[in-house]
């Protein structure tokens, strides 16, 4: 007999995870984590792998994040731009992301 705890048991805990969704974060949060140590090479590369994959930004802190890396790496404001306007489907304005990222302010254009 399996032991029950509050959430249910081990087994059924672990059998409701989608392992691609779980994997994608764990990629997502990598690429944030190098980020952060301004590994930004190693950072885009994660994070264009999970988009690649079905990421969808979630925060604002991510997508400041994957945008800071893509400006140090490429260096292209144009690019970002782009970027920023596929992926933020307008659900993160530019003020939320340069709460996280204050150098994004002379990347990003107002519309």
């Amino acid at each position: 007999m399996q032991e029950m705890t509050l959430l249910g048991s081990w087994d059924c805990i672990n059998t409701s995870r989608d392992s691609k969704q779980s994997m994608l974060v764990s990629i997502h949060n990598l690429a944030c984590t190098l980020n952060r140590i301004e590994r930004f090479n190693d950072s885009l590369r994660l994070f264009n792998l999970a988009i690649e994959n079905g990421l969808n930004f979630n925060t604002a802190y991510g997508l400041a994040l994957y945008l800071q890396s893509l400006w140090k790496v490429n260096n292209n404001k144009e690019e970002v731009n782009q970027i920023y306007r596929n992926l933020s489907h307008d659900r993160f304005k530019l003020d939320e992301l340069y709460k996280f990222i204050p150098e994004l302010r002379e990347i990003l254009v107002r519309l």
